[in-house]
């Protein structure tokens, strides 16, 4: 038996690289909250997926659910949520879509006559909740960063210049 790899110093670095390998996993997984949620909390990103995940029309096999869980995941990343709210808001966009889109799809294939202009209203309708959803996102948006900034500048009959700044916020 090789002595040399029980030494406390071998035990150490074995520690070490497991440290490593959990920091590593757990930046990961920061790094993928982030994504979906715009928090670094693992669990709220977690919840989050679920609830969107529970929005998704319901799949007659394993691999279609799948394929439509793991798209609306990548919805989310794709409107890149800056805050936890913003994260709450894109995923109420991801459902709002899928439900106008599904609503709208039953209205045209597979619906009686009658129940057709229903789903149709109803998809509708969710489509216009999506509208205001991008619309509120927009706003929040844009209302970190604008701002507008007036100088303006005189001269007296001296020759002297004098510079007055206004800022003011733009919603």
């Amino acid at each position: 038996m090789d002595q040399e790899t029980n030494t406390p110093a071998v035990a150490a670095a074995e520690t070490e690289g497991q440290g490593e390998a959990e920091l590593s996993l757990m930046a990961g997984a920061e790094a993928e909250a982030l994504a979906l949620s715009g928090s670094r909390s693992v669990t709220f990103a977690d919840r989050l997926a679920e609830q969107v995940a529970l929005c998704q029309p319901l799949a007659v096999d394993a691999a279609h659910r799948d394929r439509c869980v793991t798209a609306a995941m990548e919805a989310l990343k794709a409107l890149g949520p800056h805050s936890g709210m913003e994260g709450m808001l894109a995923g109420q966009m991801v459902a709002a879509h899928n439900i106008a889109l599904t609503l709208t799809a039953q209205a045209f294939h597979g619906a009686a006559s009658k129940d057709a202009e229903l789903f149709l209203r109803q998809g509708l309708r969710a489509m216009g909740v999506y509208v205001r959803q991008m619309e509120a996102m927009t706003r929040q948006r844009g209302r970190r960063r604008q701002s507008l900034r007036i100088e303006h500048e005189q001269v007296d009959a001296e020759g002297r210049v004098s510079v007055r700044a206004e800022e003011e916020r733009v919603r």
